[in-house]
């Protein structure tokens, strides 16, 4: 349900994320919505998370000759907490749009030095794997150490805090670059196409609604297929489809399989290590591989230069084929070894 949601409706996220002026408003709205979704969902699941419990059964007006039974009760507790999941994953995407799409991209670009975007992605990847590789080892602990319903309580406390701290990083980020205060500028064509007609009560109103939905829909599946980046961001895609991927049905089946969450929960920790190596070494790695000569760019082009600005300008190029060599000859290397990685795994099997 939370997939089919994300399908349907991160576009219209990802489109009220470009038109959005402010970026500090837009960025903000992503984490106060997050937040809110993640606190009352741990409430709900205070409430249902141990079969049978107290809590629950307190719910259950026995009086009420049985209308509001607590499985019944269980069952309308558990659809808010899917529609809560929904809401948690659409703002997350909407996060992830506004932070990774937007402000590290305004923020990298300095006055008169531009960043190095590989470096900065690869130091945002490491603070993410590393949280990753903490979050999941700490809330194991708590829960086997105190129940279920402490677990639940460290989360939704978790996500209070980071509430507030979040809020004060991104008003500091924002406040100390020029670049994030300046408001974003849209087209206003655009603008005006992709506006819905007012919502009205007459059924033809209603039907162009719908009909112009289905039209943006369409129109964005054909922007996508008509650029040249939906070769590589497919196949990005492809890679999550994979035995080796620690999804929610991976963990379930392992769990049924007899496997205990304590083993999961270290076999996890290592390929978070595994992980956080990655975003030191790739940077080196793009570096090494780009030196080989004859390839890039610059292949077949010399050196000399009559006067400076063409040296320099040489030199440039040759930088940026050696960089994208590096990049493309590494990128080979790592889908070669997953791939091998793969077959030993199945072939186990």
């Amino acid at each position: 349900m939370r997939n089919v949601a994300s399908i349907c409706f991160s576009s219209i996220v990802g489109r009220w994320v470009d038109h959005s002026p402010s970026r500090l408003k837009t960025l903000l709205s992503t984490i106060s919505i997050n937040r809110v979704a993640v606190i009352t969902a741990s409430f709900l699941w205070f409430l249902i998370v141990e079969p049978g419990n107290d809590t629950l059964n307190a719910l259950h007006d026995a009086d009420n000759g049985g209308i509001v039974r607590p499985t019944i009760l269980k069952g309308i507790i558990f659809a808010l907490i899917l529609a809560l999941g929904i809401l948690e994953a659409l703002s997350a995407s909407g996060n992830m749009l506004s932070m990774e799409r937007d402000w590290v991209v305004a923020a990298a670009v300095q006055d008169g030095r531009p960043y190095d975007l590989m470096h900065l992605n690869s130091a945002m990847r490491r603070i993410d794997l590393i949280c990753k590789l903490i979050a999941p080892i700490s809330i194991s602990i708590v829960v086997s150490a105190t129940g279920i319903k402490i677990g639940v309580i460290v989360v939704g406390a978790m996500s209070m805090i980071s509430w507030g701290l979040e809020i004060w990083c991104a008003r500091r980020v924002w406040n100390a670059n020029p670049k994030l205060r300046e408001l974003k500028v849209s087209n206003e064509e655009e603008d005006s196409a992709s506006s819905l007609p007012p919502l009205a009560s007459s059924p033809q109103s209603l039907a162009k609604r719908i009909t112009s939905c289905l039209r943006k829909y369409v129109r964005d599946f054909r922007n996508y297929f008509s650029s040249t980046v939906w070769i590589p961001s497919l196949s990005l895609a492809f890679l999550h489809i994979s035995a080796l991927a620690y999804s929610a049905t991976f963990i379930t089946y392992l769990l049924n399989a007899g496997f205990s969450l304590d083993l999961i929960t270290v076999a996890r920790a290592a390929g978070s290590v595994v992980e956080i190596s990655s975003t030191i070494i790739t940077p080196v790695g793009v570096q090494m591989l780009g030196k080989a000569v004859n390839h890039g760019r610059n292949q077949g082009q010399g050196s000399s230069s009559e006067d400076s600005t063409t040296t320099l300008l040489e030199a440039h190029l040759e930088n940026e084929g050696r960089t994208e060599t590096g990049l493309e000859r590494l990128g080979l290397w790592g889908i070669s070894w997953q791939l091998l990685n793969l077959v030993s795994a199945v072939w186990n099997q």
